[in-house]
């Protein structure tokens, strides 16, 4: 926030010229609270419709006001003291606000409560009159305006996304009307405080009028920034894509974006300088899970093992040197792949394990996490697990293989992880995910770990955010397995309660189907080869239907793993049943992963507005058996991440680690070549797919921002943004797309703070 201890910032406007949504922004920026005035407006009309007295009967009103409190509280609007968020925004109520809004009476006693709110915190306040009666003596003012077609327009635009037909002419007449009414009215009426910065909107979107209001703010007040790095190739990443030279940061946000000599004017704490070095936006890596990733590197390792008999070996190595072993503790790995394997390539079975040890429980998850096996041990206790009986379909016994939700029972077996060691796995994968040059990961973490305890996992990022120690922000994609646990979590109100920048509840996370090297991700049709053979369904539609809608309702986005076709066509379904039930517009539910596609599936995406949550580093592995699983004719219509951009689908970037790695820039150079890191096919797989660089750095830094509602806080390098970087040893604009991979990660940059330095 900008170096004072109270600021008022008053915004005025005529209608429809975007003061709502500019305040709304500019207060989420600066950290203060945003004082939606019409909101009071509405919420006077509330209580009179509620005490049956009308704005017209003068002593009525008098004694209605005398006895009247309008305030607000973590984003609600109280009216004497009671929650009237949805109340204040019936029909009734609006059409009353808007008629008693221009009696003195409730003008002077609202502009009283407002003056009164601003005298006790920093706040951003819009309305009518708020620069020239309610807060004359503001630190900061603006006007914002627009042309009368540009504001019918949106209007118009806003009216259409609620499903309500707009006559544009009757809107613009309608607007006009509304013009003349507030520059003429006796009291208080419209009009530019003589020390007001005028900012027409016409030509602008809602990000470039924060912009200016913050580039103002930062200029007029006497800040010494904390920290200035200049003397750098900066990538701003913006809408214009401007290179700045230098970059000034101030209690965790950018105060200043600039060149080398606008720099020397700017006193700092601490100047450094970046010796011609290359900054970014800080990545964002939009789907992986942190926790497991930590908790099978403290396993038994697997990943990179290239044939079975090694892993057996290496396995009856591991247990013969940690004896005596502890009762009860199972033998756990993940990572295994067997079209990696040089001897056998199948799958691993119970007989294979047993090998191992048939005194203590084994279980080895493959790669992708969708399919594990399990020695007769294992096997016998998870089968008498009071869940093994609705799962059979997903239980091979005789193989002792375990697929989808039925290889997690083992995860009810073992012990749980104390929140202690939980926070210990959370700092170990931060400061792996930091030399990567991540700032932001978006985890799927709450099935992750034995247990499945959210509320401990929870409590671990809570208590290290608290203490200062979660150098990284975590979005967490909160994971459910059915419609009852989802439901419990959600009547909790958790998701709504953390404050703080460093951990929040991001989204709801649903699985759909498996994965395609396990053949249990979900196809309209056969797999090329196995008759019958379909994947598997983790969610009817119905239930699938229920859980989006839960989410939704709740006001967060569901994003589903789906990696098949039939899988996006059901979770299309979903989304076109949970609007249709509760429309709104700006709702960001998406698809993770979406592998095996057609363009039918990608239209019906980009009509409902939904997201992408892609992995481009897939494509590096998988161009060798997607057509070996679906054949040729599906495959042509796959991994589309160059026609998602094309057809303006928002789409971002993740790495579903510990499936794949999470080095950002190896991901970006498969994005970009479709070749394999080790090279290959020549002009890559798909070519007409292939990224380019700016759009691959698009998709791990503004996109992935904007899938979890943060575009306007980071993404890009903007004054007002959050302080997020990565310093790279070369330009990735420059460099062989084939030597991306190669790019030093020199520094991390958290909120302004260097999280990592290579020696």
């Amino acid at each position: 926030m900008v170096q004072t201890d109270h600021i008022r910032i008053a915004i005025d406007g005529p209608a429809a010229a975007g003061k709502s949504t500019a305040a709304r922004g500019l207060a989420k920026v600066l950290g203060v609270d945003y004082i939606d005035t019409g909101a009071m407006y509405r919420a006077v009309a509330l209580k009179l419709i509620r005490n049956e007295v009308s704005y017209q009967d003068a002593d009525g009103l008098t004694n209605l006001l005398a006895h009247t409190d309008v305030d607000f509280d973590s984003g609600h609007v109280l009216l004497d003291g009671e929650i009237v968020d949805e109340l204040i925004r019936s029909p009734e109520v609006s059409r009353l606000a808007s008629e008693s809004s221009a009696v003195l009476a409730i003008r002077e006693k609202l502009s009283a409560l407002q003056r009164g709110i601003a005298a006790q915190k920093s706040v951003v306040m819009d309305g009518r009159d708020i620069g020239t009666h309610v807060l004359p003596d503001a630190e900061f003012k603006f006007f914002l305006t627009a042309s009368v077609q540009v504001r019918a327009e949106r209007r118009a635009l806003e009216m259409e996304a609620k499903g309500i037909t707009a006559d544009r002419e009757t809107i613009e007449a309608d607007i006009r009307a509304r013009d003349e009414r507030d520059s003429t009215r006796a009291h208080h009426p419209l009009a530019q405080a003589g020390d007001a910065i005028l900012i027409d909107s016409t030509e602008l979107d809602a990000q470039d009028v924060v912009d200016r209001m913050m580039a103002h703010i930062f200029q007029q007040r006497e800040v010494i920034m904390d920290y200035l790095y200049y003397n750098g190739t900066i990538r701003t990443m913006n809408d214009n894509r401007d290179v700045v030279q230098a970059i000034g940061i101030q209690d965790g946000r950018i105060a200043f974006a600039g060149t080398n000599e606008e720099a020397k004017s700017i006193s700092a704490t601490e100047k450094i300088d970046l010796e011609g070095k290359f900054v970014l936006p800080g990545f964002d890596d939009s789907h992986m899970h942190l926790l497991h990733y930590s908790f099978i590197n403290r396993a038994f390792p697997l990943l990179g093992v290239n044939s079975l008999q090694k892993i057996l070996d290496n396995a009856k190595a591991y247990v013969a040197e940690n004896q005596p072993w502890p009762e009860g503790k199972w033998l756990f790995g993940r990572g295994w792949n067997h079209e990696f394997f040089e001897d056998e390539k199948r799958f691993i079975t119970r007989h294979d394990l047993d090998k191992i040890s048939t005194d203590i429980p084994i279980i080895f998850i493959r790669v992708c996490g969708h399919i594990a096996a399990a020695n007769s041990l294992a096997t016998e206790l998870m089968l008498a697990h009071p869940k093994a009986p609705g799962m059979m379909d997903k239980i091979e016994p005789e193989n002792g293989l375990f697929k989808e939700a039925a290889l997690k029972i083992s995860y009810e077996i073992m012990a749980p992880p104390s929140q202690a060691e939980i926070e210990d796995m959370i700092l170990y994968g931060v400061e792996h995910m930091n030399r990567a040059g991540l700032t932001t990961v978006q985890t799927d973490d709450f099935m992750s770990l034995p247990g499945k305890d959210w509320k401990t996992i929870s409590a671990a990022y809570q208590n290290l955010e608290k203490q200062g120690k979660l150098n990284m922000r975590i979005n967490n994609q909160a994971s459910f397995a059915t419609p009852g646990e989802l439901k419990a979590f959600l009547d909790t109100g958790f998701y709504k309660e953390p404050k703080g920048d460093r951990f929040k509840i991001a989204c709801i996370k649903i699985f759909q189907d498996g994965s395609l090297g396990a053949r249990t991700a979900l196809l309209r049709e056969d797999y090329e080869g196995y008759p019958g053979e379909r994947g598997i369904m983790m969610h009817d539609q119905n239930e699938l239907n229920d859980m989006v809608s839960m989410a939704h309702d709740a006001g967060l986005p569901a994003v589903t793993h789906c990696i098949g076709d039939k899988a996006a066509d059901m979770m299309i379904d979903a989304v076109e049943y949970a609007l249709k039930e509760n429309p709104r517009p700006d709702h960001r539910h998406g698809i993770v992963h979406l592998q095996i596609t057609d363009m039918d599936i990608l239209e019906r995406m980009k009509e409902l507005g939904m997201t992408a949550m892609v992995q481009p580093v897939f494509s590096g592995y998988d161009m060798d058996i997607v057509a070996d699983r679906v054949g040729k004719k599906r495959e042509s219509t796959s991994y589309l991440w160059k026609t998602l951009i094309k057809m303006g689908i928002h789409s971002s970037g993740g790495s579903d680690a510990p499936v794949e790695r999470f080095d950002v820039l190896e991901n970006i150079q498969i994005g970009v070549t479709r070749e394999k890191l080790t090279g290959g096919p020549e002009n890559g797989w798909m070519p007409e797919e292939r990224l380019s660089v700016d759009e691959a750095l698009r998709m791990f830094g503004y996109e992935a921002a904007y899938a979890s509602f943060d575009e306007h806080q980071k993404g890009t390098l903007e004054v007002g943004k959050l302080a997020d970087l990565v310093v790279l040893g070369e330009d990735i604009c420059t460099v062989d797309p084939h030597n991306i991979k190669d790019i030093p990660v020199l520094k991390t940059i958290v909120g302004g703070e260097v999280v990592y330095e290579a020696s």
